[in-house]
């Protein structure tokens, strides 16, 4: 059952305590209040997308809630401590496409809660994590197709002011630079760094976009021709990330949600909706358009998102 965790009484409390944060002060609570907030959004995008809570859900984010309870550690330690041990953050060596959505739930919900971090999981790819293209774009082309797009969304102006650090191409999150040498993948066999340029990071979107596709397109004619089975293709798929092409780990976290939400994965819209957005990046200029787009909650937490990919 949905709990409609945005609207509640306690959410509104928590807002009114986390609006108390001060950088400089010795009281916690603010920070603590803080993480709830970001907790039940969670949890409502966890729902939202996925059709369902899972124990990592409510289990997120939980040691930050013990450790703003010790005095002796600073609010920097914490958050680099937890960045370093949890599997939903990139600093954690992960390897299982499972923390990738967990990791895309957290980018995504930011926006409902966080004043400083008001984007969705494709536009945070961008702005502090090109050199996790090969890691999420296939991630994000799975949950929400429709939020790849050549527009990318930048602060309000609002927001600008006090947070020069979050906006497009200024300043780029201290974590540069991802080896893709795991990746067997011929495309990947280069190193893509958080700062690259806005018309670098177009191409390898783009590029990776067209390998999925390609490789969708043959593994869809393979199984027209009796060759193979879809059933067969997922089984076949290793656990192991660092062994996963994009495109395996695209039909894997479509896998993942097929199952969560009690669905099928319709190939052929799979092969055509992939093939429209390739065309459509490729259309476009090699670089991204910025555009300031307002958040609110925009769906109703009874709800689950629509994914094109999936059929009953």
């Amino acid at each position: 059952m949905a709990i409609h965790f945005l609207n509640s009484f306690l959410t509104r409390v928590l807002k009114q305590v986390s609006d108390k944060w001060n950088p400089n002060g010795p009281w916690r609570l603010p920070s603590e209040a803080y993480t709830m907030e970001h907790k039940l959004a969670f949890l409502e995008r966890e729902h939202y997308l996925t059709g369902r809570t899972t124990a990592a859900g409510w289990l997120h984010d939980c040691d930050k809630l013990v450790m703003y309870l010790l005095p002796w550690m600073k609010e920097k330690q914490i958050q680099n401590w937890h960045r370093k041990h949890q599997p939903h953050h990139v600093d954690y060596p992960q390897s299982k496409a499972e923390q990738l959505l967990q990791t895309y739930i957290d980018w995504d919900c930011a926006v409902l809660t966080k004043p400083d971090k008001p984007l969705d999981a494709y536009a945070t790819l961008l702005h502090f994590y090109r050199g996790k293209l090969p890691l999420m774009l296939p991630v994000c082309l799975a949950v929400n197709p429709d939020a790849v797009q050549p527009e990318i969304a930048d602060l309000d102006k609002a927001r600008q002011k006090g947070f020069d650090a979050y906006l497009f191409g200024e300043k780029m999150n201290e974590d540069t630079c991802y080896d893709l040498h795991k990746y067997s993948s011929e495309l990947l066999q280069e190193t893509l760094t958080g700062d690259a340029k806005n018309d670098v990071a177009y191409i390898h979107t783009q590029r990776l976009i067209s390998s999925i596709t390609n490789e969708l397109n043959k593994i869809s004619a393979e199984i027209a021709a009796g060759n193979t089975s879809l059933e067969s293709v997922l089984q076949q798929i290793p656990q192991n990330l660092s062994q996963m092409k994009p495109v395996q780990l695209f039909l894997k976290t479509l896998e993942l949600l097929a199952k969560s939400r009690n669905q099928k994965i319709d190939l052929a819209k799979c092969c055509e909706i992939l093939r429209d957005k390739n065309l459509h990046f490729l259309q476009m200029a090699p670089k991204f358009r910025i555009e300031t787009v307002k958040h609110g909650i925009l769906h109703n937490y009874r709800t689950v998102m629509p994914n094109p990919f999936l059929k009953d």
